[in-house]
């Protein structure tokens, strides 16, 4: 989960670096992304003091990943302790430590140079009971993964205003669009998501006000295989009440 978006932090270690370390200190993790570097999928060949500290990085690329730590003794004067998701052979430097499979020490330098954009972000332990209120949805197909809506609300952001959606699978599926229709209304209001959700907010914007009252919610989605990959086409319905 997470709970604040960090602003544009790029070349902009003298302002975040003691903030993230601070986040860690506090038992936080932090997602974040930015251009990928050359040779990323062999990091060896550009180690300094024990971190990865690239000089070249592919122009127009991508790519999200989660630091977990921080050594200011690593690379050049510090490094941040990066978690991705090539699995547990990479980075491909036969570490005995278990904990550095998957993970990789990078410089302060090389990161505040190439990534930009994250979030604060925290493990969801697993749920013994469901808020009061929790709605299940229905699912066109009986075998897809449960969807429960945990909270519907209201908000405003810059004279927009939303309808935001706390949702949690049995399972991740790819959620496609998300639609509510407002008390009174035939007509809904569709927002996009495109991406995989297993606990998460989605919402919808117009610069109308939403009203109090029950809405009927639509979920477009898919079924994701066991690689991720989208499956089969899944609609979710079922009313929630906004106050």
């Amino acid at each position: 989960g997470s709970y604040k978006a960090l602003p544009n932090f790029l070349h902009g270690r003298s302002s975040y670096v003691s903030q993230f370390k601070q986040y860690i200190n506090a038992g936080h993790a932090i997602a974040f992304s930015g251009v990928v570097a050359r040779g990323y999928d062999n990091p060896a060949t550009a180690m300094v003091n024990g971190a990865y500290d690239p000089q070249n990085f592919i122009s127009g690329s991508g790519h999200g990943q989660v630091i977990v730590g921080y050594d200011d003794s690593l690379g050049h004067s510090g490094a941040f302790l990066v978690q991705n998701s090539f699995g547990t052979a990479w980075p491909y430097l036969n570490a005995a430590q278990p904990l550095m499979h998957g993970r990789l020490w990078w410089t302060y330098e090389a990161f505040f140079a190439s990534q930009g954009f994250g979030a604060i972000a925290y493990s969801i332990p697993p749920r013994v009971a469901f808020p009061v209120g929790t709605v299940t949805l229905t699912a066109s197909n009986p075998g897809a993964p449960v969807v429960r809506i945990l909270e519907a609300i209201r908000a405003d952001d810059n004279g927009e205003s939303l309808a935001v959606l706390e949702a949690d699978c049995g399972q991740p599926v790819q959620l496609n669009t998300v639609s509510v229709t407002p008390p009174g209304s035939s007509s809904p209001v569709v927002g996009s998501y495109n991406a995989a959700i297993k606990y998460g907010f989605a919402h919808v914007q117009r610069q109308a006000p939403f009203p109090a009252g029950r809405y009927a919610v639509e979920l477009h989605a898919h079924t994701l295989s066991d690689a991720g990959t989208p499956n089969q086409v899944v609609t979710y319905r079922g009313h929630v009440t906004i106050r």
